[in-house]
C-alpha cells in the first residue's frame, strides 16, 4: 500500500506556497542532486519516522563510499513540522557543494577535506500533515499518537534524552512542546541518536560542528536550553567562549543576532544540550526567517543569507578552538583511546600537546584513575618547567620514577612532605591538598570571600577560597567543595588547564 494511502496524506502546498518541496518532491530533488556526482554523494536514511517515511540524508565528500579520518559535520532541518524553509535550506545547501565541487576551488576544498552530512527532513510526517490540507495547520509535533490520551504528536526537540524530565516542563500532551511520555520515545529522535552514537569511532566522536535549521527569529542560538547559567558545571568555560565565538561569526554572516537557547525560555530534553553534553560537540540551532510560513518567493533569498554561515562551520570544523585561541593547538591526532566518552577530553589533550602528560600507560589516559601525590609532582614539574633540585628531599621514595620530579617539587616549596623526611608518594591526593598544591604551584593570591560550607575543619580552607577566587574551581555541588574527595586524572588535566590558561 502507499503511503498516501496509509496516511490519508494529500501532499500538495496550499496554492500560493507551490514553490515548496513537499516530501515526494524533496525525495526526488535529493536524488537528481546525488546522481549529478555520484562519486561525492551517498543518499541514505538513518531511520524511519513513526507513520514509516524515510529520514533522508547525504554524506557529501570525496572518497564518498570510505570513511576517511576527516572533520564530520552535521547538518539537520525540519524538526518541527511547521519550519519548512529549513528543509528548503537543507536541500539548497546540498545543491551548492554538489554543483560547486570542481568549479569552485573553495567548495571543492570543503568537499575534499571534509565529511559533510545533512538531515534533510527530521519530521516528515509533522510536515507533511501542516500543508496537506490546502491550508496550513501551524502544526509542531510529530504525528506519533500518545498512550492512553486523545491527543497526538510529541515535540520531537524536548524527546532527547539529556535532563528529559527533570522538571515539571512540557509534560502535557495536548501542548505543543509536549516531551513525550519518555525520552527518546519518539522514533525520530531515537533515529538521530542511533547516526550521532553510531559516528563514535575508537572511542571518538567523530562529528565536531553540528547546525539545526528552525524557524524563526533570524538568530543564532546555542547551548544550553536546560538553564540560564552562562557557564553550568556540566560545561566547560573555554567552550563557552567558543561557542559564542563561533555563534556571533555565523549571526554576522547571515546578519542575525546571537543568543543562549534559553534566552526565551528554559527548554529541557532538546537536542543541542544533548550533544554537547554527551559529546561536547559544539552545536548551534538557526532560527530562519521572520515567520513560519514565509511566501516561496522568500526560498532563494533566505536560503541563500544563511549559506556564509553555513561554509563557516564547515570550513571551521577541523578545529572549532583555533577560532579563540589563535592557533591550532588542539588539531593533532588523539593519542589516548580512553578518552572519548570523557567530559575532560579537550583538557587532557590540551595537557597532553603541552608535554605535561603521556598518560597513564601505552595509549592510555586512565581519566578516572584516582591522582597520587607522586604523579601530582610530575604534572606540576612538567607544568612549570621546574629547575633540577639540589638535594634529595624524602626517605620513602627512592627508586620511585617520579623522584626527581618530587625533589624539585621541594625545591620549589611547593611541597614540604606528608611529615618529617616523608612525601607519601604513592597516597592520593585529596581535593584540598590539590588546592594547596595549586595555590602554591601559581601563586594564586588569598581571597576573604568564604566559597563553600563543608570546609570550615579544614587546614587547607584559605587555599581553597583562593583557588575558588582564581576561578580555577567551581566545587563539587552548590556552596561544596569536597575537601576530602579524591581527584581524578580528568579532573586534574581540567585544573591544569585552567590554571595555566589563566
Amino acid at each position: 500500500m502507499a503511503l498516501s494511502a496509509m496516511t490519508g496524506a494529500v501532499t500538495a502546498y496550499p496554492p500560493a506556497d507551490t514553490g515548496y518541496l513537499d516530501y515526494t518532491e524533496m525525495v526526488a530533488e535529493i536524488r537528481a542532486i546525488a546522481g549529478r556526482k555520484p562519486s561525492i554523494a551517498r543518499l541514505f536514511t538513518i531511520g524511519r519516522s513513526h507513520q514509516g517515511r524515510e529520514l533522508w540524508a547525504v554524506k557529501v565528500s570525496d572518497n564518498v563510499r570510505t570513511d576517511e579520518d576527516e572533520p564530520e559535520v552535521l547538518f539537520d532541518a525540519g524538526m518541527h513540522a511547521r519550519e519548512h524553509m529549513t528543509t528548503e535550506m537543507a536541500v539548497a545547501l546540498f545543491r551548492r557543494l554538489v554543483d560547486g565541487y570542481g568549479t569552485s576551488s573553495r567548495l571543492t576544498d570543503m568537499v575534499d577535506a571534509n565529511e559533510i552530512t545533512i538531515i534533510f527532513n527530521l519530521n516528515p510526517d509533522g510536515s507533511e500533515y501542516d500543508h496537506s490540507s490546502g491550508t496550513y495547520r501551524m502544526w509542531r509535533k510529530n504525528r506519533q499518537p500518545t498512550p492512553n490520551t486523545s491527543s497526538v504528536g510529541t515535540d520531537i526537540n524536548r524527546n532527547f534524552g539529556y535532563r528529559w524530565g527533570t522538571n515539571t516542563l512540557n509534560a502535557s500532551p495536548e501542548g505543543e512542546t509536549y516531551r513525550g511520555p519518555a525520552a527518546w520515545s519518539t522514533p525520530e529522535a531515537a533515529a538521530f541518536k542511533r547516526y550521532v552514537d553510531g559516528r563514535v569511532i575508537g572511542g571518538e566522536q567523530q562529528i565536531r560542528v553540528h547546525v539545526t535549521f528552525h524557524q524563526y527569529g533570524r538568530v543564532v542560538l546555542y547551548p544550553y536550553g536546560y538553564t540560564t547559567a552562562a557557564v553550568p558545571a556540566d560545561m566547560h568555560p573555554e567552550d563557552r567562549d567558543l561557542l559564542v565565538a563561533m555563534a556571533t561569526a555565523m549571526a554576522e554572516r547571515s546578519r542575525y543576532g546571537v543568543a543562549q537557547s534559553s534566552s526565551g525560555s528554559v527548554n529541557v530534553g532538546n537536542q543541542m544540550d544533548w550533544l554537547y553534553a554527551t559529546y561536547r560537540t559544539m552545536t548551534f540551532t538557526f532560527e530562519m526567517g521572520d515567520t513560519f510560513y514565509m511566501p516561496d518567493e522568500a526560498i532563494p533569498t533566505e536560503t541563500a543569507r544563511n549559506m556564509e554561515a553555513a561554509y563557516f562551520a564547515i570550513e571551521r570544523a577541523a578545529c572549532p578552538y583555533a577560532i579563540v585561541r589563535g592557533s591550532d593547538e588542539l588539531c593533532f591526532a588523539n593519542p589516548f583511546t580512553d578518552i572519548g566518552g570523557s567530559k575532560f577530553h579537550d583538557d587532557i589533550l590540551w595537557i597532553y600537546d603541552h608535554g605535561i602528560t603521556v598518560g597513564c600507560r601505552s595509549d592510555r589516559f586512565c581519566p578516572d584513575g584516582l591522582v597520587t601525590r607522586a604523579q601530582m609532582a610530575t604534572f606540576l614539574t612538567r607544568a612549570l618547567t621546574l629547575p633540577a633540585a639540589s638535594r634529595d628531599y624524602f626517605s620513602d621514595d627512592t627508586g620511585n620514577k617520579h623522584e626527581d620530579r618530587i625533589n624539585r617539587l621541594a625545591e620549589a616549596g611547593i611541597t614540604v612532605g606528608c611529615g618529617g623526611t616523608r612525601f607519601c608518594p604513592d597516597g592520593t591526593v585529596t581535593r584540598e591538598q590539590m588546592a594547596t598544591f595549586l595555590v602554591r604551584a601559581f601563586r594564586l593570591p588569598s581571597s576573604s570571600r568564604d566559597y563553600y560550607a563543608d570546609d570550615e575543619d579544614s587546614k587547607h580552607e584559605e587555599r581553597i577560597n583562593a583557588l575558588a577566587a582564581s576561578g580555577i574551581t567551581r566545587g563539587c555541588g552548590p556552596s561544596r567543595f569536597c575537601p576530602s574527595g579524591g581527584v581524578t586524572r580528568g579532573q586534574m588535566a581540567a585544573f591544569l588547564h585552567r590554571a595555566l590558561a589563566r
